[in-house]
């Protein structure tokens, strides 16, 4: 019987975990988060992370579109692919010329569902130099 009941419980706590690590849709509108909250790029190189939208029932057949609600720093451009659509996810692609000024910025990306508007701020290092970055988020 002790057997039978730990192997319950131990049934139990693997869902459970399992369960808890998933990331659920919210209960109305919509949430985007990102692979990493901060990059660092090195002038003539690219870095790409992944949005990704989680939909509640009510945005699920709504639209996208994604954009940046910020400046960029000179000599650094940003592509989404895709930017608009019937989407869950686009990979966002920062590019540093070879020219890009280097510092630290903070760009926010910008995504737009049935005239709501949310964004979520991505912590940009142009730099030659490795060196850490912390991140920051916010919805």
């Amino acid at each position: 019987m002790k057997k039978i009941l730990l192997s319950v419980l131990a049934i139990a706590a693997v869902t459970f975990t399992a369960a808890a690590q998933e990331k659920t849709a919210p209960r109305t509108e919509y949430s985007v988060s990102v692979s990493e909250n901060a990059i660092q790029i090195k002038p003539g190189e690219s870095k790409e992370i992944t949005l990704t939208l989680l939909r509640s029932r009510s945005f699920s057949k709504t639209t996208a579109q994604l954009g940046l609600s910020s400046s960029l720093p000179e000599g650094v451009t940003v592509e989404f692919s895709p930017s608009e659509g019937l989407i869950d996810s686009s990979v966002v692609k920062f590019t540093a010329s070879s020219a890009a000024k280097e510092g630290t910025y903070t760009v926010i990306l910008k995504s737009t569902l049935n005239n709501k508007i949310k964004g979520t701020l991505i912590k940009v290092a142009v730099s030659s130099i490795a060196t850490a970055t912390s991140g920051i988020t916010a919805n």
